[in-house]
């Protein structure tokens, strides 16, 4: 969205941007390759993250299925417990 704005802009107009908490004033043309670079440094990051918790849960399955184990419902005995209707929630009050 920032980068989509500052695209409109001409290029010697006034800009400011937060670097490590300190405002500075640059121009749009400072900016925009700054904000740009940020934007594809995020969107690596946010592949990466993708691509190891895919790996992580392909290894979790891996040993589910190795160890032949079986998850119980957490928390325990979650799905035995007997629920409340809202008269007998009211009325225990």
């Amino acid at each position: 969205m920032v980068i989509k704005t500052l695209k409109d802009l001409s290029e010697d107009r006034k800009a400011y941007r937060f670097i490590n908490g300190v405002l500075v004033e640059k121009t749009v043309g400072a900016v925009l390759p700054d904000t740009e670079g940020n934007a594809e440094q995020i969107k690596q990051v946010i592949a990466k993250f993708k691509s190891e918790l895919e790996n992580t849960e392909n290894q979790a399955v891996a040993w589910k299925v190795r160890s032949q184990a079986v998850l119980a419902p957490w928390p325990p005995f979650a799905s035995q417990t007997p629920r409340l209707t809202r008269q007998e929630q009211t009325s225990r009050s």
